[in-house]
């Protein structure tokens, strides 16, 4: 019986199977452990292996001792562990920054729109012409000089009536 006949017996017979995995597992698992310092994904991982390699029993040909077949193995396994942990953290990492973002984004548009709502409010009690004047301001973006102009005033009125809305929103709003 060639080499090649006795590993495919192993594989193919459960008693010589389980004996095979009795051998090689607690040694691969130490292996495994020391690589991914994780001992419950260790042990999954080598169950892994020995599961595949059941399941697939007809179809592997091994064509290296098996102890180096299983080492080799693990080793694709550790890599692809490291792989797929690299993976989820950053998916983990963009669930969290998107969450995060998300959140402060919505609570501070619901912010903006609420002090947004509370200015309105308070230049509403404003007389017509200053609240005229500070929407003019900010609202249009025109400058001192474009609204002296358009209300036929000084541009010292503007800039008066400016600033007074502004320190009364100050005011209202510290409130």
């Amino acid at each position: 019986m060639t080499s090649d006949d006795k590993e495919k017996f192993i594989l193919n017979d459960e008693k010589s199977f389980e004996q095979l995995y009795v051998s090689h597992a607690r040694k691969l698992y130490r292996f495994c452990c020391y690589y991914i310092k994780n001992q419950e994904d260790a042990k999954e991982i080598i169950q892994e292996i020995f599961q595949s390699l059941w399941e697939r029993r007809d179809q592997v040909e091994i064509n290296v001792p098996i102890e180096q077949y299983l080492k080799k193995a693990v080793k694709l396994r550790i890599f692809k562990y490291f792989r797929d942990k690299s993976v989820r953290e950053k998916h983990v990492m963009s669930f969290l920054n998107d969450q995060t973002t998300g959140e402060n984004t919505t609570e501070n548009s619901i912010m903006y729109y609420q002090l947004s709502d509370q200015i309105e409010i308070l230049v509403d009690s404003l007389p017509d012409k200053t609240g005229e004047i500070f929407r003019l301001s900010r609202h249009q973006g025109l400058s001192h000089k474009e609204i002296a102009g358009m209300l036929l005033i000084s541009e010292k009125a503007v800039e008066y009536h400016i600033t007074k809305t502004i320190a009364f929103l100050r005011r209202a709003l510290s409130e």
